[in-house]
Formats: structure tokens, C-alpha cells, sequence
């Protein structure tokens, strides 16, 4: 049976046993940081009050101030500022065990995400004999806001959601020892946002000593999915953002929360011209990030640790977003060269630099159709809209969406064929089981290899090769295909960052 109490640095925790299996314990809504209300609200995270007795931990936590949830409206969220808890699912039976810790981060475009998503569930990497922790952070403009004022106040306008998320690794650092787990094995893992969020903790100094591992889905590599603006630009946005509503900044710090978030949100669509995926998102704050992420990455300057990064097919359009419209839809090569490029650049990059090699996935496994709408599910029994990539047959790497290996990874296919009506067959299954036993090894050594499963190979120059988690199988091989694909990472290679040319590409 399962530890179902811990002492931590700030009281007794008690936790319950885990649904799927009771010898199996999860702590649900477990405060890493002050709640962020009041005077808070816009504050660096603080280390949370402490409690007398046994804090009952059975219940998440609301998430944090968010819209509506992605995909189409439901019942109504659960949602609050304070919203700093932690989960922990564990299968150690003493603080003894010095189990590995997989710490996830949510992925959501910076706008929205819960750790508590059951497609996070911890069971089948704790029947792989670890432990999984998820968190919520602050998201959109209670996260990620720079004003004259708050430079005044905290001396920098800074990330937020990103120091939320470093708060919540001090913690585990402090105290996941008495749950079962090693502090000197902790790998932080993250998907699209979270993926992001994975690639700039791992270049930023404040992370130093807290992550061993890091692993980035689809969240880039030297090559950034939206901008990373300078702390100056960003605060002139949030600046003309407040002008626009012809609110002040008591305004901001007073007024409901998810007036706040959904106003500035609004508004900033108004101001902002181009093509915007997100405007409240991390920026250069000189606290967190020193610079854009992709730029550090070509520099070397990160923490040299074991790392593994990879895409599936239906990311390229994140990473081409301000260039497909020179190259089309129909261009299949430059956009499979897209969806490759985090992993294959950054890879290429270490052989020729000579710098540590690291592992490099791709998946383009189909996935089934669910009852949302298309593979995945997008949208409860709706037709695609005209310009939605369902419509008019399918386009490179639809099939394969964005967030397709998540559910694989956790092992929760089951979830998605319950709510999304999706039907996996036997390899899937066997695929799944493969995916988290390589995730839990790598949190485990820093290599995901182990007995049973196709090699791994670090991307080297005599194994320059991507695990290719396919169409009936899964091993490590040469996924590129064209010189095309090769122009696309020579391209991404020289202008790390937000790519806004096909310049020397066509």
C-alpha cells in the first residue's frame, strides 16, 4: 500500500487512494505558493502558509482563470485566482523508495490548462514505478503582464506563470523525498505551451539544480511556435491594452479577475496587428528568460542535462505559422521539414557543435476519429468550419493532430475512447505502454532504453536517427525524406527564433 501521509516542509498532507488503483495514492490540491488574491494578484509566487494537523488532500484545486475550455463551451469551470496547487500521484510505499518524479506542464497556447485534465491521470506511470506531479500556473494576463508599475513594485515586470512553475519544482525539490521520490531525479515534461515552458526552464538560471531531465513536446527547439517579445514591446502592448479600455492600474489590481482576463484578452486582438496566436505569453523579462529561448538553445546556454524533444506531424503548421502562406498548404515536403524541424535542427546542431547529443521522437501515427468532429475530436458534433483542416479533405499531418501523443505517454487512451468516442486498436495499446515505459526510464537514468523496448540512440553522427513512432511500429530510424525537409532545418538553423522569411528556403 501506498505512503498516504507525508510531512512536508509545511505540514502533514493525507491523500486517498487512487481510483484506478487503491494501492496506489494521489494527493490532490496540495499548495506550493501563497494564493495570488488581493494585493497578490500580479506578485511573484511566495512560499504558502503553514498548517496545524493533517490538510485532507482529496479534492483538486480550481484551475486558474482561464476561458472557456478548448474545443467548445461546457459546464461551467471551476475556476480561481487561487488556483497555486499541486497534485501528486504516487506508488511509493516509503520515503524510502527514491522513486523517479515526472513533473508536467500543461500545454494551452499560455491561456488556459488544468493539472487536474484526466488525460494526466498518474496511473500508468506509477504501475511503471514513478511518480507523477501536476501543477496549475497563472495563464493569459494574470500571468504574463508587464507594466511601469509593476517594474516599480518588484523591481522587473517578470513571467509569472513561468515563476509559478519554478515555485512549484522548489517544492517538489523540498519535499517529494517524503512521498517517495528523489529529488535528484526529476524530469520536467511539457506539451505545446508546456513544451515551451519545458525549453525555457531549461535555459534559465533560476532552474539551476531543480530539473535532472527535460523533455519538450512540441514546444520547439531552435525555432519558436509564437513570439517571444522583448520586455519593452511587451509592456508597450499591455500599456495600450489598459488605454484602450481606459483602465488604470488599480483597475487591473481591483476589478473580477476573470473581467481582467477576458477584457485584456479581448483587447488585445485590437491592438496587436499580424498574425497573432497569443499576446499574453512569456516574453525576455530578464528574470526568467535572458532572451528567446531559441537563441540560448543555438548559444549552449542551457543546463546540461540529458533531454529529449520531438514533434508529431500536425505541429507544423505551429512552426511555420508566419511563413505558410508563402509556402501553402500543398507544399507536403516543407511542412513535413516544419513539423521535424524542432528536434531535427536542434539535433543537427549539437553533432556539428559538438556540444552533449540529445534524443530527438516524431510521431505520425493516424489517429481514429472520434465523435468531436475529426481525428481527436474538435468539437462536439459540429461540421469543421471552412477554413478548419478537416474541410475539403485532409492536409499534412491533420491526421496526426497537435497533443496526439499525450494520451500514449499517460497510457490514458481509455479516457479518450470514453469521452472523445475514439476507437484504438491492440497496437496502439502496446505503442502506449511503450511511450511511458521510455518516458519513466529517461526520468529514471537520463536514457530510455530498457528490456524489451526497440534501442534509442542519442542523435549522434554515426546514429543520427529519431525513435518514429509510426503506422504499425515504433523504432529508431532516419526520418528525413527530402533535401527539402534538410533545406527547412538548415533555414530554421540560421534564424533561430520566431521565423518570419522563406528568404534562401524557395
Amino acid at each position: 500500500m501506498a505512503i498516504l501521509t507525508a510531512m512536508t516542509k509545511y505540514g502533514v498532507i493525507r491523500g486517498v487512494p487512487s481510483a484506478k488503483n487503491a494501492e496506489h495514492t494521489v494527493f490532490k490540491g496540495i499548495p506550493y505558493a501563497k494564493p495570488p488574491v488581493g494585493e497578490l494578484r500580479f506578485s511573484r509566487p511566495a512560499d504558502p502558509e503553514s498548517w496545524e494537523g493533517e490538510r485532507v488532500c482529496d479534492t483538486f484545486s480550481p484551475d486558474c482563470i482561464q476561458g472557456l475550455p478548448m474545443g467548445a463551451p461546457g459546464p461551467a469551470q471551476n475556476i480561481s485566482e487561487d488556483c497555486l496547487y499541486l497534485n501528486v500521484y504516487t506508488p511509493a510505499e516509503s520515503a524510502e523508495d527514491k522513486l523517479p518524479v515526472l513533473f508536467w506542464i500543461y500545454g494551452g497556447g499560455f491561456s488556459g490548462g488544468r493539472g487536474s485534465n484526466p488525460e494526466f491521470d498518474g496511473e500508468a506511470i506509477n504501475s511503471k514505478g514513478a511518480i507523477l506531479v501536476t501543477i496549475n500556473y497563472r495563464c493569459g494576463p494574470l500571468g504574463f503582464f508587464a507594466l511601469p508599475e509593476l517594474d516599480e513594485k518588484y523591481g522587473a515586470s517578470a513571467n509569472l506563470g513561468l515563476l509559478d512553475q519554478i515555485q512549484a519544482l522548489k517544492w517538489v525539490h523540498e519535499n517529494i523525498e517524503s512521498l517517495g521520490g528523489d529529488p535528484e531525479k526529476v524530469m520536467v515534461f511539457g506539451q505545446s505551451a508546456g513544451g515551451m515552458s519545458t525549453r525555457m526552464l531549461l535555459t534559465s538560471p533560476l532552474t539551476e539544480g531543480l530539473m535532472t531531465r527535460a523533455v519538450i513536446e512540441s514546444g520547439g527547439g531552435l525555432n519558436e511556435a509564437d513570439p517571444v517579445r522583448p520586455a519593452e514591446e511587451f509592456k508597450d502592448i499591455c500599456c495600450r491594452c489598459l488605454d484602450c479600455l481606459g483602465w488604470t492600474f488599480e483597475d487591473v489590481m481591483t476589478k473580477d479577475a476573470y473581467e481582467v482576463y477576458s477584457k485584456l484578452s479581448e483587447t488585445a486582438r485590437k491592438v496587436v496587428s499580424g498574425p497573432v496566436v497569443g499576446v499574453f505569453q512569456p516574453f525576455i523579462d530578464g528574470v526568467v528568460l535572458s532572451d528567446v529561448p531559441g537563441n540560448l538553445v543555438k548559444a549552449g546556454k542551457y543546463h546540461d542535462i540529458p533531454v529529449m524533444c520531438g514533434t508529431v506531424s500536425g505541429d507544423y503548421r505551429m512552426f511555420s505559422i508566419r511563413v505558410k502562406n508563402l509556402l501553402g498548404d500543398d507544399n507536403v515536403t516543407m511542412a513535413r521539414g516544419f513539423a521535424l524541424s524542432p528536434g531535427q535542427a536542434w539535433a543537427r546542431m549539437q553533432v556539428k557543435t559538438g556540444r552533449s547529443p540529445i534524443r530527438t521522437f516524431y510521431m505520425d501515427r493516424v489517429q481514429p476519429k472520434g465523435n468531436m468532429g475529426g481525428p481527436g475530436g474538435h468539437g462536439p458534433g459540429r461540421a469543421p468550419a471552412p477554413n478548419s483542416p478537416f474541410a475539403g479533405g485532409p492536409v499534412f499531418g491533420t491526421e496526426t493532430p497537435h497533443s496526439s501523443e499525450i494520451a500514449y505517454i499517460f497510457g490514458t487512451l481509455g479516457f479518450k475512447e470514453e469521452s472523445r468516442g475514439m476507437k484504438f486498436d491492440e497496437f496502439d495499446y502496446k505503442m502506449s505502454d511503450a511511450m511511458t515505459s521510455y518516458w519513466v526510464n529517461f526520468a529514471s537514468s537520463g536514457d530510455p532504453n530498457g528490456e524489451g523496448l526497440p534501442e534509442w540512440p542519442l542523435y549522434t553522427d554515426e546514429t543520427p536517427l529519431t525513435m518514429h513512432f509510426a503506422n504499425g511500429y515504433f523504432r529508431a530510424e532516419d526520418v528525413v525524406e527530402s533535401e527539402d525537409e534538410i533545406k527547412v532545418f538548415d533555414h530554421v538553423e540560421k534564424n533561430p527564433g520566431l521565423l518570419t522569411t522563406v528568404e534562401g528556403l524557395i
